[in-house]
């Protein structure tokens, strides 16, 4: 008397992990296998990604059965990983004295995964009050992932809203 055991059904695959949103951390996706014939090898496969990337159908591997079949797990999870800084340029300054406000911008640009709309915006620092300085920086730019820079501390700021001062001398004029 003999027991024989015949599976030639591939196991199921349902693929999880992946988010639309950017971030700039590692991102694991898995597949969780089912079978009900020899059942699987093991409960679950799975990827990590570490780099940049941009994609709607990552696929955490393929599953296995303990009869041999395989599936591979569903492509359809989206992984967005950015983890290169945003740049900056600093604009604004002025070498010239003058009683007036001063707003620096910094312009910010993103070359990383979350792409050249990846900025959440520019940088802007306004000086109202006396201010003489070489080495203003208009603040930090932040792309979709969160990743940030500081803005080149490089422009001149020169304010002067202070009266300037009269005094007179003792003459009486007769």
């Amino acid at each position: 008397n003999q027991t024989v055991k015949v599976d030639k059904t591939a196991p199921s695959c349902n693929s999880t992990g992946g988010k639309n949103n950017w971030t700039n951390q590692n991102v694991r996706i898995t597949g969780y296998c089912s079978d009900s014939g020899s059942g699987c090898v093991n409960a679950n496969v799975y990827t990590i990604f570490t780099g940049n990337t941009n994609t709607t159908t990552a696929s955490p591997g393929t599953v296995r059965d303990n009869a041999g079949n395989t599936r591979v797990c569903p492509a359809n999870q989206t992984v967005r990983i950015d983890k290169r800084a945003p740049s900056c340029t600093s604009s604004g300054g002025s070498s010239s004295w003058t009683n007036k406000s001063i707003t620096l911008t910094g312009k910010c640009s993103d070359l990383g995964g979350s792409g050249a709309s990846g900025c959440t915006g520019n940088a802007t620092r306004t000086y109202s009050t006396d201010t003489n300085t070489r080495n203003a920086s208009p603040g930090t730019v932040y792309d979709r992932a969160g990743n940030s820079t500081t803005c080149p501390a490089n422009q001149t700021v020169r304010v002067d809203k202070t009266a300037p001062r009269c005094t007179t001398s003792g003459s009486t004029g007769k």
